[in-house]
C-alpha cells in the first residue's frame, strides 16, 4: 500500500510540473525505479561516507538504505546526499543532554576540519550533484545544527561559505540523462 501511495503522489507531482525532477522519497527507502533523482541520508565521518560511496553502482543498493528488500536500486540517475553531517557541537552547558550523530568535535577547529574533509569528499565524487547539511539549526537535545536554539551562529559563516566555494566533480562534466527504460 505505501508503495501504491508513493507513486500516486509521485505521479501527481510530476503532472502538477513535469519540468522538474521528481524523488520518490528523501533517504529511507526509494520505492519507484522511475524516479528521476536518488538520494541517501549519510551521518558518517568523511571517511565512513567515502567507503559508503565505493557501494554506490549502477543496479546495486547503497548501503544507507533502509530495507534492501524494499529499496529500488540506484540506475546512475543524479544521486545527492540529501541529509549529511549532524555532528553534534553542543554548548557548553548543554553537553550531559546532548544528542548528535556519532562523535562529535570537540572544538571549533576540529568542526572545520572534518566538515572540510566530509566536502571534500563530495566534491571529488562525479556522481554528487549535491548535498544538504543537517541541520540549520539546534532543536532542543538535538544539538547538531550550525546555530543555536536561540539562532547565534556556532560557526562562523564567512568561513563555513568559503569552505564550500570549490567546484565540484559533478559541476565540470557533462549531465548524464538517464532514460525511464534504462535500468
Amino acid at each position: 500500500m505505501v508503495t501504491d501511495v508513493t507513486k500516486a503522489v509521485f505521479l501527481a507531482a510530476r503532472l502538477a510540473d513535469p519540468t522538474r525532477p521528481v524523488l520518490d522519497a528523501s533517504g529511507y527507502i526509494h520505492r519507484l525505479a522511475e524516479s528521476d533523482l536518488y538520494d541517501c541520508h549519510d551521518y558518517g565521518t568523511p571517511e565512513e561516507v567515502a567507503e559508503n560511496l565505493k557501494k554506490l553502482t549502477p543496479g546495486g543498493d547503497y548501503v544507507c538504505n533502509c530495507d534492501p528488500v524494499l529499496n529500488t536500486p540506484w540506475r546512475g540517475q543524479p544521486f545527492f546526499l540529501s541529509e549529511i553531517g549532524g555532528m553534534k557541537f553542543p554548548p557548553d552547558h548543554q553537553e550531559a543532554n546532548a544528542w548528535g550523530y556519532g562523535d562529535g568535535p570537540r572544538t571549533q577547529a576540529e568542526f572545520y576540519d572534518r566538515f572540510a574533509r566530509l566536502l571534500a569528499v563530495i566534491r571529488h565524487d562525479a556522481r554528487i550533484f549535491g548535498y544538504c547539511y543537517t541541520q540549520l539549526t539546534d532543536v532542543f537535545q538535538e544539538v547538531n545544527g550550525l546555530y543555536n536554539f536561540d539562532r547565534t551562529p556556532k560557526f562562523d559563516a564567512v568561513k563555513l561559505h568559503r569552505l564550500q566555494q570549490q567546484p565540484s566533480a559533478y559541476e565540470q562534466q557533462s549531465p548524464t540523462i538517464v532514460k525511464e527504460n534504462e535500468a
